[in-house]
């Protein structure tokens, strides 16, 4: 198995983005976290809003203080965006309207 890591920061938007978790859009001038890295064998790069991450620290020290492992590897931003989801603490965006 290879080495996993993980890069992040914060990053001021000079074009248009698109949340990973919440698909809500990032504007230029706005700042999100820039996350890079790999994750068994695979490269990535995503961009998340700031309410995002704060919701993944959340969720992560939730766990923590009540002494449950969410995962040995970690959670994905779409999982982590699913816990907010089903506990009501966010909404999310549709990728297309219904009709």
């Amino acid at each position: 198995m290879s080495e996993s890591f993980q890069s992040k920061r914060q990053i001021k938007a000079r074009s248009a983005h698109k949340c990973e978790c919440c698909r809500r859009a990032i504007n230029p001038g706005e700042k999100y976290i820039g996350i890079a890295g790999k994750w068994d064998g695979d490269f990535y790069a995503v961009q998340i809003c700031m309410g995002c991450d704060s919701l993944i620290d959340l969720i992560w020290q939730f766990d923590k203080e009540h002494g449950d492992e969410l995962s040995d590897d970690g959670l994905s931003y779409r999982e982590a965006f699913g816990v907010g989801v089903e506990f009501g603490l966010i909404c999310q965006i549709p990728d297309r309207p219904t009709a």
